[in-house]
């Protein structure tokens, strides 16, 4: 992997040249009015501040580091999935279960003859 030289100054002007949108960019201006050089430090406050880290990986570091990023964050991923996967469950059961709560205190579901718009509630 290419390694990156500290000291490199990332400027609304390059990444314009990249393809920011527009929001992207005006954030990237709000946090960093006059560019931001690399460094850790300002990488971490990009991601406190919302912007987006993974476009600019991309775009500005190329796709080798984008790779490199996925690896290393996977097992957060897996986690996370692995965490969520339960509560997704959950949710679908009780899904399941107010819908049909709702459903049997309906007193009749019916077609609608005349104009054939389908199911209505009475």
């Amino acid at each position: 992997m290419t390694e990156i030289k500290a000291g490199i100054l990332i400027t609304a002007d390059m990444l314009e040249a990249k393809g920011a949108s527009c929001p992207g960019l005006d954030e990237f201006k709000r946090v960093f009015p006059n560019g931001a050089e690399l460094t850790k430090e300002n990488i971490m406050l990009a991601a406190k501040e919302g912007l987006s880290l993974g476009w600019f990986v991309y775009c500005i570091l190329l796709a080798p580091f984008w790779a490199e990023l996925e690896r290393q964050i996977a097992p957060f991923w897996a986690e996370l999935e692995r965490q969520i996967a339960p509560l997704r469950a959950e949710l679908e059961r009780q899904t399941a279960r107010v819908l049909w709560g709702l459903l049997s205190k309906v007193d009749s579901l019916h077609l609608d003859r005349k104009s054939r718009r389908g199911l209505e509630w009475e």
